[in-house]
């Protein structure tokens, strides 16, 4: 039974499991998400987030927040332009009361780091007062799941207590139907069966050194191709700075697929422990969906794979034009 989570000395989200839901909805509120219909992964949609204030008011200065965990890869968020994707704005049911939203893809509550804040900036937040959240064009998460789940919290001191208001029900997330694909198989490599939105897979073994490839389709840009090299650097334990991002993406090989599909390879090598796992992507636009092939594992085999990785993603066709 989760009690808090986050830690002691900083900030902290109280759960309250042991507590009836109705009291929990009579003294803080509740919250609700507009949508219970499957989201197909990797799609845009836009989402509306409501609060409901209960007993505890919401002075200025206090906040409300929307938070979620990794894995789920929802898009960064961002309150800065409303004509672009991935935009989050706040409105309130009483007049007078001012929001101000900020969004944080790192935030500081462990292990609910992905966040959107809305802070009471003038006036108060007071029982049956309501606040909607609203995402628009925001891209869902890239993997299927059961429930996409959303944590609303409040924080009437601003200090760094936080409370759970009583669970929201979320919507799953579906696999999208791929473009259909083809390919050849590199010799050495076992084709293993794909599921959910992985298309293929293969591994290659070596003594005791693995990797593993991945085929992967998602719908639209699939949160771009920053987030996922920035996502990879995560997985392997890297941080670059911003200009040192922009010089490994500007890196980045061009390469075509036997039928033209524009490709970028990015290989994690040079960044990556020497005597630890890498990767080496390929990322690009097929038709109306971005295709991913990723090969990661024990770095020295990843390196020994490159030209067979190559060749796969050479190979890359849709099904219409051909098979291998």
């Amino acid at each position: 039974m989760l009690l808090t989570s986050g830690f002691p000395d900083g900030p902290h989200i109280h759960h309250f499991p042991g507590v009836d839901l109705d009291e929990r909805r009579r003294r803080h509120g509740r919250g609700r998400i507009d949508r219970s219909a499957p989201v197909r992964a990797g799609d845009r949609l836009g989402l509306n987030l409501r609060f409901e204030l209960g007993e505890t008011t919401v002075p200025a200065g206090g906040h409300l927040r929307v938070v979620w965990l990794w894995p789920f890869d929802w898009a960064e968020p961002q309150a800065d332009d409303p004509g672009a994707p991935d935009h989050v704005g706040a409105s309130c049911s009483k007049p007078g009361v001012e929001l101000r939203v900020t969004c944080a893809f790192r935030g500081d509550l462990v292990p609910w780091n992905h966040q959107i804040d809305v802070e009471v900036v003038s006036g108060e937040l007071t029982r049956g007062d309501r606040v909607e959240v609203a995402c628009r064009e925001w891209r869902a998460p890239t993997f299927v799941a059961a429930e996409a789940e959303l944590l609303f919290l409040i924080n009437p001191e601003g200090g760094r207590r936080w409370i759970q208001l009583p669970p929201v029900a979320g919507f799953p997330v579906v696999a999208a139907a791929p473009a259909p694909l083809v390919w050849q198989t590199p010799r050495a490599w076992q084709e293993l069966p794909g599921d959910g939105i992985r298309l293929a897979a293969f591994r290659f073994e070596q003594d005791d050194r693995r990797v593993e490839t991945t085929v992967v389709m998602l719908g639209g840009a699939a949160g771009g191709v920053e987030a996922n090299v920035v996502r990879w650097l995560d997985q392997l334990g890297v941080q670059l700075s911003g200009e040192e991002l922009v010089q490994f993406l500007a890196a980045g090989e061009r390469v075509s697929t036997r039928d033209g599909m524009p490709l970028t390879v990015y290989d994690f090598s040079r960044l990556a422990a020497p005597d630890g796992n890498s990767i080496l992507a390929a990322v690009g636009p097929v038709l109306d969906q971005t295709l991913f092939v990723k090969m990661s594992g024990d770095g020295s085999l990843v390196a020994a794979a490159r030209d067979d990785f190559m060749n796969l993603v050479a190979s890359l066709g849709l099904a219409e034009s051909g098979t291998s």
